[in-house]
């Protein structure tokens, strides 16, 4: 009977503690917290519509049942508390009895002496040492007894006054809910009267927007000057709007046909600038080169009289020199000739050199004669078409450029030339992008390339002495080059129009998104 009380049940109270604690704080937040007397809750309720004071008057019935639910759980567990501790007492009473029963039949059947007349026979004997413990085995038995004993008073007390904290605690959040319930009701009553006005105010309202429909009903019914005159404000306005729909329309398509030109003129502005910006750029690289022409004949000038200076004290000093009309090649000089020893080229030098030969030579005998007179007015001609183009390159160097490349070829004709810049500047007009937007574009299409076709066919050799400049053709470009640069144009022409279709594309969605309201001028 020991043991089976031994083995009974236990309650874990604190684990029950814990649950009430987290029942008592899992609550939500009462609504009444910041509010600290009547006059301001009923001010706070006031202020709020009937939208809003019905979703708080829900949640302040859901507290309020909520903390209901709350306070039967705290009695629940108070109670269950106190029948666990009232099952705890009884069976430690029990325990008590139990051991004082025990320990006076043990005493009892020490102080008993052996009776004379009755002699237990040897069975009998090992019968009552079987039934008897040993005095170590009892001692040992109570010893434990007391043990538990001591455990059982400690856990009893330790649950006596956990109970004591948890009616203590249980009274505070009951005491703390009652005026928490209390202040609801009473905020719950304020709404409900705030409520019930509310509803009086929304049938007067509708009462008198009943009326007001019947009275505009009956206005209707009969009408009167105001409406017809009315009615005619009304026409008068429509007409004045459909005239200002019109001229809208007309500034629309103005602002259309301007907002087309303006786009056009954007593009003729565009490739103007960078045409521009190229002929800027070869103007500069021309003048470049036509200083770098001017010092080099300057300094062929300076050669040339030096030379002259030096063959006149020659013949002053009565050295003949042979072959006059032609000089020697730079292999001449060196004693060697690389082809033929009976070839001379002709240099600006040699052809100076026979024109100041022949006119020392018929000075005397050919002086009004009239080669002299031919031969002056070439050089005149020379130096006149030399300046003429010139002054046509600097003018004009795209033109100069059309005309030298037509020259070239064996095109003199003028009608061929103006038909020729006629048709580029027709394709110019025609491109929306100039050929400076690829990346991928080739030198060769560039103005500053090509400009002097004949001279592109030339090498220069400028012998040791520097005075003599020998010109011999260059190699013709391969034909998978011209080819090359043909499909590369056909590519880039295809992708001109490509692209002026996507943007023509985007221009148009961006106009039908935005409507022609945004195309319109505010005044």
């Amino acid at each position: 009977m020991l043991l089976a009380a031994q083995r009974r049940p236990t309650l874990n109270i604190p684990n029950v503690k814990s649950s009430a604690s987290l029942v008592a704080s899992s609550g939500p937040p009462s609504p009444t917290m910041s509010t600290n007397s009547i006059i301001s809750s009923m001010s706070w309720i006031v202020e709020k519509s009937p939208t809003d004071l019905i979703p708080m008057l829900k949640n302040a019935y859901t507290a309020l049942k909520d903390k209901e639910r709350d306070l039967v759980l705290a009695a629940e567990i108070g109670k269950s508390l106190l029948e666990n501790n009232i099952q705890l007492k009884s069976k430690y009473e029990t325990l008590l009895q139990q051991l004082h029963m025990y320990q006076n039949q043990s005493s009892a059947s020490s102080a008993t002496p052996p009776s004379a007349t009755h002699e237990p026979t040897s069975e009998e004997n090992d019968q009552c040492s079987s039934r008897i413990p040993s005095k170590s085995t009892r001692d040992a038995i109570i010893d434990v007894l007391e043990t538990k004993n001591a455990e059982l008073t400690s856990r009893l007390e330790a649950s006596l006054e956990e109970a004591e904290t948890l009616e203590k605690s249980n009274k505070k959040v009951t005491k703390k809910l009652e005026t928490e319930i209390a202040a609801l009701k009473d905020d719950l009553n304020i709404a409900a009267q705030k409520i019930q006005e509310l509803q009086d105010m929304n049938k007067e309202a509708a009462e008198r927007q009943r009326r007001l429909e019947a009275e505009a009903a009956e206005k209707s019914e009969s009408p009167s000057a105001e409406s017809y005159e009315l009615i005619g404000n009304m026409f008068e306005k429509v007409g004045k709007l459909e005239i200002e729909n019109t001229s809208l329309q007309a500034a629309k398509w103005e602002l259309e046909a301007k907002l087309s030109t303006t786009f056009r003129d954007l593009r003729l502005l565009k490739d103007q600038f960078e045409s521009f910006q190229f002929t800027q750029e070869d103007y500069d690289s021309l003048q470049e080169a036509y200083h770098r022409q001017f010092s080099h004949i300057a300094e062929l000038n300076d050669s040339l009289e030096e030379h002259r200076n030096l063959v006149q004290k020659l013949r002053d000093r009565g050295v003949q020199i042979s072959s006059p009309n032609q000089t020697p090649t730079p292999s001449q000089y060196n004693g060697i000739n690389e082809k033929d020893p009976s070839v001379h080229k002709k240099t600006l030098l040699s052809e100076l050199e026979s024109e100041w030969f022949k006119g020392i030579s018929h000075n005397s005998q050919n002086m009004s004669s009239p080669s002299h007179a031919s031969s002056i007015s070439r050089m005149l001609d020379f130096a006149q078409a030399t300046e003429d183009s010139l002054l046509s390159f600097y003018n004009n160097p795209a033109e100069y450029a059309l005309s030298s490349i037509l020259s070239g070829n064996g095109i003199t004709d003028p009608s061929i030339l103006d038909e020729a810049v006629e048709f580029i500047n027709r394709l110019e007009q025609d491109d929306l992008w100039s050929p400076a937007d690829s990346c991928t574009s080739d030198p060769l299409d560039l103005p500053e390339f090509g400009l002097y076709p004949d001279c592109d066919d030339l090498v220069e050799d400028i012998d040791d002495n520097g005075l003599v400049v020998i010109l011999a053709p260059k190699r013709k470009a391969a034909i998978s080059g011209k080819m090359r640069r043909l499909l590369r144009s056909f590519f880039r022409t295809i992708w001109k129009w490509c692209r002026f279709a996507m943007i023509l594309t985007a221009a148009v969605l961006i106009n039908l998104w935005h409507g022609p309201k945004s195309m319109l001028i505010d005044y």
